[in-house]
C-alpha cells in the first residue's frame, strides 16, 4: 500500500487515500497522542524537539522580544538582556563612504 493510505499517527491503513484523508482530519484526530502544537499553524507533534523542527524549517518562529536599538529579536527576555550586555554592541565605528549605514568590522562594510 502507498504511504497517503497509512496514517502516520496511529499506522492505521485504509484501502483508499481519501478515506485516509478523512480519518486524518476527523475532529480531535490523535491529538491526546500528539501534546505538542504548532503555535502558527496548530498543527500537533508527538514531542517538544519535533515540534521545534518543524517550527524552524517552517518559519513558524515567534520571537517577541526586540532590542531596543537594532533589528534582533528574542524568544525570551533574558536573551535580549545578555544581547544589550555585550559591551559596544551598538557602537558601528566604520561607516559606508555612500550611505548612512555603518558595521561592527571593516570586513562587514567591505560585504555592503
Amino acid at each position: 500500500m502507498s504511504d497517503d493510505s497509512q496514517c502516520s499517527v496511529c499506522q492505521r491503513y485504509f484501502q483508499h487515500s481519501y478515506a485516509c484523508y478523512q480519518h486524518k482530519q476527523a475532529a480531535g484526530h490523535h491529538v491526546y497522542q500528539l501534546p505538542h502544537q504548532c503555535d502558527s499553524c496548530e498543527q500537533h507533534f508527538e514531542t517538544t524537539t519535533a515540534c521545534y523542527q518543524h517550527m524552524s524549517i517552517q518559519g513558524h518562529w515567534v520571537w517577541p522580544i526586540l532590542c531596543e536599538t537594532c533589528d534582533s529579536r528574542f524568544m525570551h527576555e533574558e536573551a535580549c538582556e545578555e544581547h544589550m550586555s555585550v559591551e559596544d554592541h551598538h557602537h558601528k565605528p566604520y561607516e559606508c563612504e555612500t550611505c548612512p549605514q555603518s558595521w561592527h568590522s571593516p570586513y562587514e562594510r567591505d560585504q555592503h
